[in-house]
This record gives C-alpha cells, structure tokens and sequence, in this order.
C-alpha cells in the first residue's frame, strides 16, 4: 500500500516531473520546429495564390 511507504509521493512527484521534462524537451526539440516550419510554409503558399489571382 502506497501510504505505508515513507517516501511514495516523494518518488511520484519526482518521477512525474521528469517525465514532464523530457515531455517538453523532446516536444520543443522535434515536435515544435516541425509545426512552426509546416504552418510557416501553409501562409507561404496560401500568400503566394492570394497574390497569384
């Protein structure tokens, strides 16, 4: 049972926020540049048949 252990919630806040740490890192690494290029590209080409027509 998790309350009999001395440092249960101290392990879990630790872990949890490792894991939100590696979360934001590998979102703000690979996931984040990928979205900025994609929608920066989508206002390129939606600019460039604006001026087209």
């Amino acid at each position: 049972m998790p309350h009999l252990t001395p440092f249960y919630y101290v392990t879990d806040i630790v872990f949890t926020f490792a894991i939100i740490v590696i979360v934001l890192y590998i979102s703000s690494k690979y996931i984040s540049p990928w979205l900025v290029r994609f929608f920066l590209s989508r206002m390129f080409i939606s600019a460039l048949l604006l001026f087209y027509h």
